[in-house]
Parts: structure tokens; C-alpha cells; sequence
């Protein structure tokens, strides 16, 4: 199969579409793709959202990252955050959600084979699409996020990430150093709500934007903790920290849950609320925390070899 193999990045993007002109028009996808000519090769779709519904004379392995949040998982937190007449017309819109549900298990169940991208995801295919997938291979750290031991590290938190909330979960977070004003938090990433948190944030949380890859491995070696609020499916960000030796204070949800050793490489909080949050620099702040050991833990489990030795066995089994 690897002899004449086509990857699909969940990327449909072209110049001339905004961010906001894309996400609009990406309902249109599905049953696009549904009456596209089918690629003549096999394929590893890399999917998030649509790219399992690609067509394909070949064998298809899909490597998910959730079935579509909006669709299934998160349905009702998406709803939460949209105004008062939106999240009316959403929760009447029974008859679309299901057409769309049921061209997502179809485009589901054509595949060969599913990979997901944890056991978190793994559950989701499992539940939504009756899918048992075939192996649970995480996404592998970027080699650029080593350990540097010659740098020193700093006193300032770091978050990382697209500022979109409610899932992102920076605003309760901001909320949290704000009852601490001893302690900094550096916020590094761009998104829709950048502007409007940044406008109220306390003096003690700082805003850098995006940043280059050599720019984030630095600001990962000198931050005394990287904190992730948000139920993410897997969760880069603090994998990337563990492998610059960085401990993470995390939401014990989603994949931080199965990524994140308490005591060793981090420790979790409940719920995304300030006062728990807090609850847990604290105790983060009474441990003493081994960079050495954090990103020697890292690279052995999100290593690139570990991910491209796992999906190489399912592609060699459906050849």
C-alpha cells in the first residue's frame, strides 16, 4: 500500500477565501465531495472534520482527530456560546444535523481501516460511527520542542493556542491570574476573541501573538508551567511542553488525561473555573519537578518513530 499511497490534509482552503468566508461555506463540502470523481490511489486521510469523505478506488485509512465536534461531541457547547437566536434556530435544526450525521457515518464506514489520534477519539469512532478502530496511534511531537537544558528557566506561565472560545477556555483562566496578580501568564497565540480578552485582561497576563516554531521552543524552555484549560481531543500543546522538559498544570478531560502524569510531568484540575485553577498552581508550586525526567517521558511515548512504526502496521495490514 505505502508504494502508492495519497495523503488528504483536512486543508480545502483557496487564496481567495477568508477564514470566516471558508468555515462559512464548509457545510458544502460533504456532499461536494460525495459527487467528486474518486482519486485513483490509495489514501491516508488525515480528518478532522470532512477529508474521510474523499472518494478513492484504493484502500482508505483514515487517521482521526475527533468525528466533527460540531456534529456529534460538542454539539451543546457550541450551542452555549452562540447568541440567543442563533442557538434557537440551531436546536431547531434537527432534519439538517441528522442528513449531515448520516453522510458523516457513511463517509465513515467506507474507509478500510480507523486510526485515531487517542483513546479519547477512539471512544468517539466507536460510539458514533460503530467503527472499532484498528489502533491508537498519538500525534508526534514536533522534533523542534527539546529539551534545552542551557536555558534557564523563567518565573511566567505560558498558554499556547488559537484564542477561540468557549473551547480554548482562556477566559477563565485569565479570570484565575487575576485573583493572583503575584503570579504572569503569557498568552502566545492568535483567533477571533484575541482582541476582546486582551482588552480586559489584568496587567499580570500578557499577549504576544502568533510566533515562529524556534520563537515557541524557547518561550516552552524558560515558562515555569504551560497551562491547558481546554478538553481537547488529543492536545499538542502539552506534549510539546513535556518534550522541552516543561511541566503542565492541565484539565483533567480529554486527552491531558491520558497524556499528562500527575505528580510526574504536571498536575489536573476538574473543571475549567478560576478558583480550581488556582487551587492547582498552588499545589503545582509546593512540588519540585524534574525537566530531565519530564522530557526524557515525553519523547519515549510521542516520539515520531513510536507514531510511524504504529500507523505503518495498520497501512501493512490493509495492503
Amino acid at each position: 500500500m505505502l508504494a502508492s499511497l495519497g495523503v488528504v490534509k483536512q486543508s480545502f482552503r483557496f487564496p481567495c477565501l477568508t477564514e470566516q468566508t471558508y468555515r462559512r461555506l464548509s457545510p458544502g463540502l460533504p456532499p461536494a465531495l460525495a459527487l467528486s470523481r474518486p482519486l485513483s490511489t490509495n489514501v491516508l486521510a488525515s480528518s478532522y472534520a470532512f477529508a474521510h469523505h474523499v472518494h478513492t478506488s484504493g484502500a482508505k485509512v483514515v487517521y482521526c482527530h475527533s468525528p466533527m465536534r460540531q456534529l456529534w461531541s460538542g454539539t451543546q457547547m457550541y450551542e452555549r456560546s452562540m447568541p440567543r437566536v442563533a442557538r434557537l434556530a440551531s436546536r431547531s435544526a434537527t432534519g439538517p444535523r441528522q442528513a449531515y450525521r448520516m453522510l458523516d457515518r457513511r463517509a465513515a464506514l467506507s474507509a478500510d481501516a480507523y486510526v485515531a489520534n487517542s483513546h479519547v477519539v477512539a471512544d468517539r469512532i466507536r460510539r458514533f460511527y460503530g467503527i472499532e478502530p484498528a489502533a491508537t496511534a498519538y500525534p508526534p511531537v514536533d522534533p523542534s520542542f527539546t529539551y534545552q537544558p542551557e536555558v534557564l528557566r523563567g518565573g511566567d506561565y505560558l498558554w499556547v493556542g488559537r484564542i477561540v472560545e468557549p473551547y480554548k477556555r482562556l477566559e477563565p483562566l485569565i479570570e484565575a491570574f487575576r485573583m493572583r496578580p503575584d503570579r504572569r501568564l503569557v498568552v502566545m497565540g492568535d483567533g477571533r476573541d484575541k482582541d476582546r480578552l486582551q482588552a480586559t485582561a489584568p496587567t499580570n497576563v500578557r499577549f504576544h501573538g502568533q510566533v515562529t516554531t524556534a520563537l515557541l521552543a524557547r518561550a516552552y524552555s524558560r515558562a515555569r508551567a504551560v497551562i491547558f484549560p481546554s478538553e481537547d481531543d488529543f492536545g499538542l500543546v502539552p506534549v510539546e511542553a513535556m518534550s522541552a522538559g516543561t511541566p503542565v498544570v492541565a484539565l483533567q478531560k480529554g486527552g491531558p488525561k491520558e497524556t499528562v502524569k500527575e505528580g510526574r510531568t504536571g498536575v489536573f484540575f476538574s473543571e475549567a473555573e478560576p478558583q480550581l485553577i488556582v487551587a492547582a498552581i498552588d499545589r503545582f508550586e509546593r512540588e519540585e519537578w524534574d525537566s530531565e525526567d519530564i522530557a526524557s517521558y515525553a519523547q519515549e511515548n510521542f516520539g515520531r518513530e513510536v507514531f510511524v512504526r504504529q500507523v505503518r502496521e495498520v497501512l501493512d495490514a490493509v495492503a
